[in-house]
């Protein structure tokens, strides 16, 4: 049984899969097994899997399962003390997995660690660039209930040098004890929510994670490196900027749907009533001025409404599962609030 199970969900990756995948065998930790799980690319990924990397496992999908099945499949068919949860367009240091192995290794109660994330430009005439520019230093969550990415935009000057309790970590590269998985579970196979299809899963289950007394660690000593490609604004201004109706409508509107439907997913299934009273006011502020941007600049969004309340039944079931089988109390979330 390998230390590390690397779990790889790619969908038309083909540009980024020669940079990250080098950057994985380069491990100094070697002590790992790779899956490769393709959720039906059509820009000839599998085709260069097959040629390049012939030794590595690839599960081919011939429908798009979303990122949450593909990696609920994979921890299921994978066996290991640790579960590396990895985006295609991701590059790591050398050391990214001794580190985190080591950390987890040292503190039992830590259910999953993420690295600082620095952006990668792979756009320009030197491809894999490494930027130090921040993409994510870990999860924090506002009283509005709003959570994103601790520095996300800023410049790497150290100001997130030392090692950080975070309220949660991203998706696109972290590092989870597979005993906390098995713990967090919704069903024997569903450890992310297989609603949420894509986006926002990684929020829902670092709050899971901390309502069932896990903690969840940022070590900058982990760094690695990613190509966004969705820029979003920190906070949604109270009226359009030029510069944010540009970024919002560059981005697929189907991250739009998705991120706007999963969020209020998260905030039923997890959060404590107590809670949902004392932060109402900031709640509702907060929804009543995404619901406005949404009628006036974003129509297609409304759709993800609907299907919120289509899911409701589904994430009220969830909520009786989780809160359960919860081992915190209301405070303990409330004070991560910022």
């Amino acid at each position: 049984m390998p230390k590390v199970s690397i779990n790889l969900v790619t969908l038309n990756g083909k540009e980024y899969l020669p940079f990250c995948l080098k950057s994985i065998f380069d491990q100094s930790l070697q002590d790992f097994s790779l899956l490769i799980i393709d959720n039906h690319s059509t820009d000839g990924t599998v085709e260069y899997l097959k040629e390049n990397w012939t030794k590595v496992k690839v599960v081919i999908h011939k429908e798009n399962h979303g990122f949450c099945q593909a990696h609920n499949e994979a921890i299921v068919w994978t066996n290991s003390d640790y579960v590396l949860i990895l985006n295609q367009d991701v590059v790591l240091e050398s050391n990214f997995l001794i580190e985190c192995v080591k950390f987890l290794e040292e503190n039992e109660k830590t259910g999953g660690v993420t690295g600082k994330l620095l952006r990668l430009d792979l756009d320009n005439d030197s491809p894999n660039e490494k930027e130090q520019i921040v993409d994510s230093a870990g999860f924090k969550i506002f009283r509005n209930h709003q959570i994103i990415d601790r520095g996300a935009g800023e410049k790497d000057k150290g100001q997130f040098n030392k090692i950080e309790e975070v309220f949660g970590i991203s998706g696109a590269c972290c590092m989870f004890r597979r005993k906390a998985l098995e713990d967090i579970k919704l069903s024997p196979t569903e450890y992310f929510d297989k609603d949420y299809f894509a986006y926002k899963e990684d929020a829902d289950l670092s709050w899971r994670l901390r309502l069932y007394g896990w903690k969840l660690f940022y070590l900058p000593q982990a760094k690695a490196y990613h190509k966004r490609v969705a820029f979003t604004e920190t906070k949604l201004p109270a009226l359009p900027t030029k510069r944010t109706l540009k970024i919002r409508r560059q981005k697929p509107q189907i991250i739009n749907f998705l991120s706007y439907k999963n969020h209020l997913l998260t905030i039923v299934k997890n959060e404590f009533l107590s809670n949902l009273i004392l932060c109402a006011p900031f709640i509702f502020f907060y929804e009543f001025k995404k619901l406005i941007w949404i009628l006036l600049f974003e129509h297609a969004t409304l759709k993800a409404i609907f299907v919120f309340f289509q899911q409701l039944p589904s994430a009220l079931k969830k909520r009786r599962i989780i809160m359960n089988k919860k081992k915190i109390k209301a405070k303990e979330i409330r004070k991560w609030y910022k």
